[in-house]
């Protein structure tokens, strides 16, 4: 499998855009989607399953939110193209509370004309650069992508999560933005899915598994940096967010998980 990220992403509309190549089947991983929307391009056999072990089915162009997990299983000679953007995409798009959309495959032909998604799709299969692919997102859904990044309630809170990399209290927002702490928890309910101490634990756990991934800290110094009160601390983050435990992992942290994880938050 071959992973490739865009480094330098400087569009107003996402944060990150990257491309998973399978040159040989692969075996089931988990990949979680922490702390942002996605829209994800699959290309070729490619398949889904939920939390349950129930596989999914899969349109060609999907949208996930903030906090999604499904284990994937991908066939010589697919692939897909992930854009990440936004936590509250996923509401401003589809106009629902995000809090029910919670590992809900969405098609995004229900959101965009299907001729404007097929060839889309079609263009991005064969594009050989991430300036092409950025290229082809503006030319064809810059408007979707503009609408997407409306502003909202929550949209200075969870940037200001990002850059805490989730070391913040729920108190601390509140304050901060002037929200009760009963309205914080609606507004996140609505606009991101799940509560403000989850999402916060999500970016805590994201940026601590970055870093010890990337930076070869142990886990006593990645217990200092990340407020955790030992290991098993950690731990429990892990199997939440994953869906298993560390020890189930199979040979280490999957190549897909492992890769995603080579990734660093893109200020807008």
């Amino acid at each position: 499998m071959i992973f490739e990220r865009d480094s330098n992403c400087d569009s107003p509309y996402f944060t990150n855009v990257s491309k998973v190549t399978y040159i040989t089947d692969t075996d089931l991983q988990t990949f979680t989607y922490l702390g942002y929307s996605y829209i994800i391009f699959v290309f070729d056999r490619t398949e889904f399953f939920d939390h349950n072990g129930k596989q999914q089915p899969i349109p060609e162009v999907i949208l996930l939110g903030p906090g999604d997990f499904f284990n994937t299983r991908g066939y010589k000679g697919a692939g897909s193209i992930a854009i990440e953007l936004p936590a509250q995409t996923i509401h401003i798009a589809t106009g629902k509370p995000a809090s029910e959309l919670r590992n809900v495959i969405i098609d995004i032909k229900d959101l965009i004309p299907a001729d404007i998604v097929d060839r889309m799709h079609s263009k991005l299969r064969v594009s050989t650069s991430f300036e092409e692919i950025k290229s082809i997102l503006i030319d064809e859904i810059e408007s979707e992508l503009k609408q997407w990044n409306t502003q909202t309630k929550s949209s200075d809170v969870v940037k200001y999560i990002h850059e805490k990399k989730g070391l913040v209290s729920k108190q601390e927002i509140a304050d901060l933005f002037c929200f009760s702490e009963r309205t914080l928890e609606r507004i996140f309910m609505k606009e991101v899915g799940t509560s403000p101490y989850l999402f916060i634990s999500q970016i805590r756990f994201n940026n601590a598994l970055q870093d010890l991934q990337l930076m070869n800290m142990d886990f006593s110094q990645l217990m200092l940096n990340y407020n955790y009160y030992d290991r098993s601390h950690f731990e429990k983050d892990f199997e939440k967010f994953m869906g298993k435990r560390i020890i189930q992992y199979k040979n280490g942290i999957p190549s897909l998980f492992e890769a995603a994880l080579d990734r660093s938050y893109h200020k807008n």
